[in-house]
């Protein structure tokens, strides 16, 4: 899990993140990660939500979902073979993750942005689109 601290501030209510927790289990005690939706942003800390459990907790215990093939088709974009990267049917948004380190964000034919996680690309949709991007994990 990449330990790439996540700043408050480029978060916004409706981000999926992974969290990390402590699992007491008595043959198994060590952390672990599930993806949670954020229910609000504050300074330095989070309103996180899962299943019946909704609390508040510190940036520091959230981390990016990194952007992959999986995550991007969970999120309603489909590979295009002609233009090699994965594109989103109501947007000129495409996403291009073929060999990059970090995948490029690309409107109109040009490089827009570079991103790495999830939560920067439905921040980024919201932007171009005034719309939630639809995420299916």
């Amino acid at each position: 899990m990449n330990a790439e601290e996540l700043n408050p501030k480029d978060l916004r209510i409706g981000n999926f993140v992974n969290y990390k927790y402590f699992n007491p289990h008595p043959e198994n005690t060590e952390y672990c990660f599930t993806k949670v939706v954020i229910r609000g942003v504050y300074e330095s800390s989070i309103r996180i939500s899962f299943p019946k459990q909704k609390h508040i907790e510190k940036v520091s215990k959230v981390y990016g979902i990194p952007l992959s093939e999986e995550v991007l088709l969970k999120c309603g974009f489909f590979y295009d073979i002609d233009s090699d990267t994965f594109k989103v049917s109501n947007c000129t948004l495409q996403i291009d993750i073929n060999g990059l380190e970090i995948p490029e964000a690309i409107v109109f034919g040009e490089v827009l942005i570079h991103m790495k996680y999830l939560h920067q690309l439905q921040n980024l949709y919201y932007a171009l689109t005034g719309e939630e991007l639809e995420v299916a994990l």
